[in-house]
């Protein structure tokens, strides 16, 4: 029963974030790349959380945080487009679906990344190593092509 609601809970707050134009936490002024992402929100309540996350977590976020954000803007002009609520709502669940494998597809549980975005909303230090992160993905990526 507590798996059901946690899950519901997910489910919903993905929900939201898809009917919302967002799909994780403000990376504060982005990661340089003048893509402007812009329209993102908070996943929690923006308070500072105890607890380390270590490089490999914060990789797999980074991740799942970009599969997202190409998911929000797909999915946000099928919106703009839909006709009717029928088809909005089908559209918002195949979204939220599609979120939900972007984090699983990541190794990570859907409270996982949101208790990471959390924690990134109440911690500067936690953003900056982030942001470096993303930076040396997007290194590695250019190198590899």
């Amino acid at each position: 029963m507590m798996h059901n609601r946690a899950s519901f809970l997910a489910r919903a707050a993905l929900a939201a974030c898809l009917a919302l134009g967002t799909a994780a936490p403000a990376l504060a002024s982005s990661s340089g790349n003048g893509s402007g992402n812009g329209g993102s929100v908070s996943l929690g309540s923006g308070s500072s959380q105890q607890g380390h996350v270590s490089d490999q977590k914060l990789r797999k976020f980074g991740a799942a945080y970009m599969q997202l954000r190409s998911i929000r803007v797909q999915f946000v002009k099928k919106l703009k487009n839909a006709d009717g609520k029928k088809e909005r709502t089908q559209l918002k669940k195949a979204g939220q679906k599609k979120m939900i494998q972007a984090i699983r597809s990541q190794d990570l549980k859907v409270a996982e990344y949101q208790q990471i975005g959390r924690k990134l909303n109440g911690d500067k230090a936690l953003r900056k190593r982030l942001r470096k992160i993303l930076q040396q993905e997007k290194k590695g990526a250019a190198s590899d092509s």
